[in-house]
């Protein structure tokens, strides 16, 4: 009963092998964990603890590598439809390309105490992409303070920073608008003194 367990144990961590590995034969994938296993056993445990180990630490880098890739294609949609610059784009799926290069680095997966990881990078690239795209200057910049209003109240949940510089920017728009407004204004003026002077 005992062996025939460790049979079924054995044939999942085979199987995690095979979905890790997938252009590897069977015979080289047989080899790459049996050396996997020996070396978990030169640690002291048995071939039993190793196998278990074994599969968690790859069923944990197979599962974090699921979700990086479902991520990138997550943002190659949100990308395609306009949702995020460019520029997010890429450092995103810079941030996500390295991250599952190392995964796939790893001899025999991670250990399963480094998954929080994924949580904290998860949150690095979410406000990378939810950043709101900078085009959202140009409505201050030809709506002035109302531009500006119209803007904060629009970016404000995704970003902050960037909410509290359009109504700034709204502001200065707007002395500058008043500004050339009273330039102009002397200007006709200045003229229908000058037009009246010639009669």
């Amino acid at each position: 009963m005992t062996s025939e367990r460790r049979s079924k144990k054995y044939e999942k961590l085979f199987s995690l092998y095979a979905e890790r590995f997938p252009k590897d034969s069977h015979d080289v994938l047989e080899a790459l964990m049996e050396i996997n296993l020996k070396e978990l056993m030169r640690e002291g445990k048995s071939k039993e603890e190793s196998i278990l180990e074994l599969s968690e630490r790859l069923e944990a880098t197979n599962r974090k590598i699921r979700d990086y890739e479902r991520r990138i294609e997550r943002l190659s949609v949100l990308f395609a439809e306009n949702e995020i610059s460019e520029e997010s784009y890429k450092v995103a799926i810079k941030t996500i390309e390295n991250k599952l290069s190392q995964l796939k680095d790893e001899p025999y997966g991670e250990e399963v105490e480094k998954e929080p990881e994924i949580y904290e990078e998860r949150e690095v690239i979410e406000e990378i992409v939810t950043k709101p795209s900078s085009l959202w200057y140009l409505v201050p910049f030809f709506f002035g303070f109302i531009g500006g209003l119209l803007g904060y109240i629009a970016v404000k949940d995704e970003d902050r920073d960037m909410a509290a510089s359009l109504i700034f920017f709204g502001i200065f728009m707007t002395l500058v608008y008043i500004f050339l407004a009273w330039q102009y204004i002397e200007w006709v003026l200045s003229s229908i003194r000058n037009w009246f002077r010639i009669w």
